[in-house]
């Protein structure tokens, strides 16, 4: 079986995304997981020019906390604590699901809203840092094997 080094080299761009995230969502009184549920609860269906948000925009009314933990890949436990967090400070709230009574619908509050566009900039501006210096064609390339290796990883979960 051949070495593959590139396995550290996303263990230390993981650790540094979080570590910049983490920073940028504290000047913003949320976690990491917070930021995330918020920027994908965003209902606003405005081109970011991200893949991720582009498929997070594509439906623009709630989601059950199970899509959440789907989409997200947090845990429940995580995901229940985020959840009553961001509800007990007012930036999402809980519906009944009018298509299944037994699970809830969560969507942004007008607070939740506001701080959208700052959660965006700092991942853009993380983005803007990591691809610096690659050419358009580098980055097209990069993102079809980083789709690859993402679906191999899940896959590599399921099996």
């Amino acid at each position: 079986m051949p070495d593959f080094p590139f396995g550290h080299h996303i263990l230390v761009i993981e650790k540094c995304m979080k570590k910049y995230l983490k920073e940028a969502f504290r000047e913003l009184d949320l976690n990491i997981a917070e930021g995330m549920v918020l920027l994908f609860l965003e209902e606003h269906d405005e081109a970011f020019g991200e893949a991720f948000f582009e498929e997070l925009h594509r439906i623009p009314d709630g989601r059950t906390q199970e899509e959440l933990i789907r989409e997200l890949h947090y845990d429940k436990s995580v995901m229940t604590r985020t959840m009553q967090s961001l509800e007990s400070r007012d930036l999402v709230i809980r519906e009944k699901n009018t298509a299944d009574s037994r699970s809830y619908i969560f969507r942004l509050t007008p607070s939740g809203q506001t701080l959208v566009p700052p959660l965006k900039a700092a991942i853009t501006e993380w983005g803007l840092q990591l691809v610096d210096g690659f050419s358009t064609q580098e980055l097209e390339t990069f993102e079809k094997n980083l789709e690859r290796l993402t679906h191999n990883a899940l896959n590599a979960l399921k099996g």
